[in-house]
């Protein structure tokens, strides 16, 4: 997934424009001048289900620096085991209890990352894993998902923390035990997986970035909406989807093209690439009643859902898109069981590699 957009625009300017192009209703269009945009639905879900002979298929959850890890057989296997590990964790663990235990005034996204990696440490890094893992999953929760709120660190500090991280994870992955308990690093690990070093560290960390930032972000727009549009009592699962409609973590999708082509009479080049942006698929006019408002009353009914595409379409779709709905339904039911009071602390929702909520603090309300 690629979110790059043009050097220099704002946050507050990319968002604009994304909805000025549905207000244009452009079936595609140049969000750069190597982006062709695509907007328009079923083009949408077409591309995306890889429908067209030109795009070249892809993972960008499997790979690494040297290419991507082949055959399909093999992601699969990967994502049935640790899907394996995962969903049963998720039952097993009480993340209600969780969720109930957070402190009378919390700010947001952050808690919702901390929240998130209270619930799934265990599978990602067992209770017997180094003092030294631990820590690096702290600081990768820390700095580089809830990190964005907060100043940065300087590039050779930041490149000298993930050569750090990186060295940590294969010196974990590699380490014998004798522990009846199983984690992430364990399955990649496996020796009959025969995956690269490259390959361990970025499929791990895009697992971690998985369970923790998309679902916390996910989480944090579905309180921040619910308590903004006075909807804390609608039912949690319809605040999850329309919250999901409305504001998509995953702002674009990228593909790319294996030759010179035409979409929609539109001719794109290499090495331009499209771009799927369920952002403005879920905002298209004439797919939804409103589409630029909050209603999560809209899947009560029977609603057409080819126009919501948050988990992507076709054979790259998120895999773990229900035990994700489920979980958030969850949570969003414990944290809303009572009043809540929120007030904003930033300004704009982040436009970068995900649409993150402004941040947020949230307590109960008296």
């Amino acid at each position: 997934m690629s979110s790059q957009h043009r050097r220099g625009e704002g946050d507050e300017a990319m968002i604009d424009r994304l909805d000025k192009i549905v207000q244009d209703r452009k079936n595609v269009c140049w969000l750069s001048s190597d982006q062709l945009l695509i907007n328009e639905p079923e083009l949408a879900r077409s591309l995306l289900s890889n429908n067209h002979e030109a795009i070249v298929a892809h993972s960008d959850f499997f790979g690494d620096r040297t290419g991507a890890l082949q055959p399909r057989s093999a992601q699969l296997a990967i994502i049935r085991d640790c899907l394996g590990l995962i969903e049963p964790h998720a039952r097993r663990s009480n993340g209600a209890a969780v969720a109930r235990s957070l402190g009378e005034e919390t700010v947001w996204p952050r808690t919702a990352h901390q929240l998130l990696l209270a619930i799934m440490r265990p599978v990602l890094a067992r209770s017997d894993r180094s003092p030294a893992l631990q820590r690096a999953l702290d600081d990768l929760v820390a700095d580089r998902i809830s990190g964005r709120y907060r100043g940065q660190r300087s590039g050779i500090r930041r490149l000298a923390a993930r050569f750090r991280y990186a060295n940590t994870v294969l010196k974990e992955a590699k380490r014998q035990t004798r522990s009846e308990d199983v984690d992430l690093l364990d399955v990649l690990g496996a020796p009959d997986r025969r995956l690269s070093p490259d390959a361990i560290v970025q499929i791990y960390t895009g697992l971690i970035f998985s369970l923790v930032s998309s679902i916390g972000l996910t989480l944090a727009w579905t309180i921040y909406l619910a308590i903004s549009n006075e909807a804390q009592e609608q039912p949690a699962r319809d605040l999850v989807l329309e919250s999901m409609r409305l504001k998509p973590i995953a702002w674009l999708l990228e593909r790319e093209i294996g030759y010179d082509t035409r979409i929609e009479q539109e001719p794109i080049s290499q090495p331009s690439r499209l771009v799927i942006s369920p952002y403005t698929v879920h905002r298209w006019p004439g797919a939804w009643d409103r589409p630029e408002h909050f209603q999560p009353g809209r899947w009560r009914g029977n609603i057409d859902r080819g126009a919501w595409i948050p988990f992507g379409v076709g054979p790259q779709r998120c895999p773990a898109a229900a035990f994700s709905l489920k979980l958030l339904t969850q949570l969003v039911d414990v944290l809303l069981e009572q009043p809540r009071a929120l007030r904003l602390t930033g300004r704009m929702p982040s436009v970068g590699a995900a649409l993150a909520p402004p941040e947020f603090e949230l307590s109960r309300a008296h």
